[in-house]
């Protein structure tokens, strides 16, 4: 998994009085392991994958330990599926616990987020079955107003459901120039039909191109409408050239 980016989080074990222990073992993600966090500051962890998602039925799973100013500071999660250049807020199935802070730049007017105090760890699930057949990004985003500090934020146990390694996609094109053949009659009768409906024939030599194919080796069979005979070809396609 790669390395997230901090932004000013900070990862191991927490050594306030007021803050947490770990939901489980001993390191966590926290806004600061050893006091209160500061004032006036925008900080987000984020996370790259890499990762198709798959089903929709995905989520963003983790627990959350939070004690903050009530309507001031608070937290919340984003994703992004044009490689950051924009980010869109992800609500939890039980919805933030603040539906706005005041006086804080970073997260925004009118903004829900984990904001006051949580009361201990609490289990969080965020959906992200919207974003199928994306490669998010993911982060959580931390910001603080200019006055009053608790212990922050902190993320434990951070699970991710229903992402998959992309599929290279690629094209199998080319000719297929008919070998001797067996005409239909004497073949008692029975008529070949072309073995790809996604497959579009340009001429009578036979031009073919599927589109939208994982990486692989195919074998591919050629069928002539009015004739019985096949022939059957391994044919191996590689990913799309990137458009110059």
């Amino acid at each position: 998994m790669p390395t997230p980016e901090t932004g000013g989080w900070e990862w191991g074990e927490p050594t306030d009085v007021d803050g947490p222990d770990a939901h489980s073992g001993t390191n966590v993600w926290g806004t600061v392991l050893t006091g209160d966090y500061p004032n006036s500051v925008c900080w987000t962890l984020d996370l790259d994958l890499d990762l198709v998602v798959q089903t929709p039925n995905a989520a963003v799973e983790c627990w959350l330990w939070y004690w903050t100013e009530q309507s001031f500071d608070g937290c919340h999660f984003k994703v992004s599926v044009d490689d950051g250049a924009t980010w869109e807020l992800v609500t939890p199935v039980e919805g933030y616990p603040q539906p706005s802070v005041f006086s804080n730049n970073c997260i925004g007017a009118n903004t829900p987020s984990w904001a006051g105090n949580s009361q201990g760890w609490r289990h969080v699930v965020l959906p992200i079955g919207e974003y199928q057949g994306e490669t998010p990004k993911f982060r959580f985003v931390f910001g603080t107003d200019g006055s009053v500090v608790y212990p922050g934020v902190f993320i434990d146990d951070l699970r991710i459901w229903g992402l998959h390694p992309p599929f290279p996609i690629g094209t199998l094109t080319g000719p297929f120039a008919p070998s001797p053949i067996t005409p239909a009659g004497e073949c008692r009768g029975r008529r070949g039909q072309p073995d790809h409906a996604d497959s579009t024939v340009t001429n009578a030599l036979g031009q073919y191109t599927i589109e939208g194919l994982r990486i692989g080796t195919y074998a591919v069979q050629f069928r002539r409408p009015t004739f019985c005979d096949s022939v059957v070809a391994n044919i191996a396609i590689t990913e799309n050239e990137p458009p110059i």
